[in-house]
């Protein structure tokens, strides 16, 4: 089985590993920085990752070269990274056509990710998705039918949940929250591979307004984690103990967790610790000895403190 690897479009053929991973993105010099890190983390946790890196396209061809296509149908997970230009490959476009029709397949799950670009400029084709689709119509002619099949791929992947990834920024919608977590009971995967390991360069988590959220992952992949917000994730319970050991963690805000009952002690040691918002965690107020706390920056306990110890204080 083939599978590509950083810099390279030629098979390796010493892998017989199955692919776990097709990774497509636009090989240009901005979204191959951020593709290089994504591919070496997936192969790190011995998730066999598929993908071109030099993307290098014929001008007289519309059609996917065969290995590719083998490739997306023996993978279990496709990871499409949209950027500003991703629309303007055609092998792209060919790519997440064979994505989109495996959607509903059984032990198949598609993860778009939105680099540099906002999620709705590719969902409603607008912007400089715009230009290169009507540049494509213009092109192909003949094949006006393939240019609608990609509008209507496009379409159908970046409306599944996904993840906007700005910089070193990753937003985690609600609707998508479950699904993340328990990637492992979806696919093939390594039972020893555990999925946070792959953001080692994330500095902020933005995981608010995500009502079903019971629970927290293990924050051992999450190094350089510098902004957590939780903000109303009324179901979450607890705090996984290891972000207490989140050295570079500066803002964490657990704002209207209102079934939040504990918190680790050791959290409010962090060194980096600026701002901690507990506004409105009802449950913590039994639990909370304020008299212990330590003054390492801008705290913000209200809507958790009685109103006898408001009083006093």
């Amino acid at each position: 089985m083939e599978y590509f690897i950083s810099g390279s479009s030629s098979s390796s053929s010493s892998s017989s590993r199955p692919i776990h991973v097709y990774l497509s993105f636009k090989g240009d010099n901005e979204t191959c920085s951020f593709t290089d890190r994504l591919w070496a983390a997936l192969e790190s946790n011995d998730l066999n990752t598929f993908w071109d890196g030099k993307k290098l396209e014929p001008s007289d061809t519309i059609f996917l070269p065969h290995h590719f296509l083998k490739a997306i149908r023996q993978s279990n997970i496709s990871i499409v990274v949209f950027s500003k230009t991703y629309a303007s490959s055609v092998w792209c476009l060919e790519e997440l056509f064979e994505i989109a029709s495996r959607i509903h397949k059984p032990r198949y799950t598609v993860f778009p990710i939105f680099y540099g670009v906002d999620p709705s400029e590719v969902q409603n084709q607008s912007n400089v998705s715009k230009i290169a689709f009507a540049e494509h119509e213009q092109r192909f002619v003949a094949h006006l039918h393939k240019v609608q099949s990609w509008r209507l791929a496009m379409k159908r992947v970046a409306n599944l949940s996904g993840w906007d990834v700005p910089s070193e920024e990753l937003i985690l919608p609600d609707s998508c929250i479950t699904s993340i977590w328990d990637i492992e009971e979806k696919v093939s995967a390594p039972s020893h591979w555990r999925r946070e390991k792959i953001f080692n360069c994330l500095t902020n988590m933005n995981i608010c307004g995500s009502k079903d959220l019971t629970k927290m992952p293990n924050f051992k992949g999450f190094p350089q984690l510098e902004k957590l917000d939780l903000e109303g994730c009324t179901k979450l319970s607890q705090l996984d103990p290891s972000v207490a050991d989140l050295l570079e963690l500066k803002f964490l805000n657990l704002r209207n967790c209102t079934n939040l009952d504990s918190i680790p002690n050791k959290l409010f040691s962090l060194p980096s610790l600026e701002i901690l918002n507990l506004a409105c965690c009802s449950k913590l107020a039994d639990c909370l000895d304020f008299s212990s706390l330590v003054d390492v920056g801008e705290r913000d306990y209200s809507g958790i403190i009685s109103s006898e110890e408001t009083k006093a204080m």
